[in-house]
């Protein structure tokens, strides 16, 4: 738009510097030395590694949205951020969460998180249909975690009206709670 850079943000697009995300091997990490924090020397580089990224975008996308006791979570997209947001929804009490993607991320989900209840939307006809069948009447926190990525899961995500809050991680928040009150 502007013919340069205007920012140097990881995971957004070309507008922001156009760095891929931090899920990888190894990151190219550009200006690092001015927003680090020093590890202690005790803890390992892996004991760390999720604090970068990963755990702070997941716990935020919860706690934004006011996951409360009881709540019924869906969550769109379960690649790391996605897996442990639906861990941080159960560990602020929902009482069930349910994972939807299209991929063996579903089987690895439910392995790591046995309480999880999944839909492969490439398997149904319509994700908001299967929702309605496991939850009459419909979810209170829908949690986009899959970066927009997957046209046809944002288009069920987009479907699915009947909810309190919505939340992307890396977008704003938008909190429907004072326009729709839970029944």
């Amino acid at each position: 738009m502007y013919g340069h850079r205007t920012a140097g943000m990881l995971g957004y697009s070309h507008f922001t510097g156009g760095y891929a995300g931090g899920q990888a091997e190894y990151v190219r990490l550009p200006h690092g030395d001015v927003n680090l924090l020093k590890i202690p020397d005790n803890l390992s580089d892996e004991q760390c590694l999720y604090l970068s990224d990963v755990l702070p975008t997941s716990y935020n996308c919860v706690v934004d949205t006011g996951v409360n006791e009881g709540d019924v979570v869906g969550i769109w997209g379960m690649g790391p951020i996605g897996l442990f947001a639906a861990q941080w929804a159960f560990i602020k009490g929902a009482s069930r969460v349910i994972g939807i993607d299209a991929n063996w991320r579903l089987d690895f989900a439910k392995s790591k998180l046995p309480k999880i209840e999944t839909i492969n939307y490439k398997n149904v006809k319509s994700v908001k249909a299967e929702i309605d069948k496991l939850v009459p009447g419909g979810l209170d926190v829908a949690l986009e975690c899959a970066a927009g990525i997957y046209l046809s899961m944002f288009r069920s995500y987009a479907q699915v009206n009947s909810l309190r809050a919505i939340s992307t991680p890396s977008k704003s928040q938008l909190d429907l709670r004072t326009i729709l009150p839970k029944s």
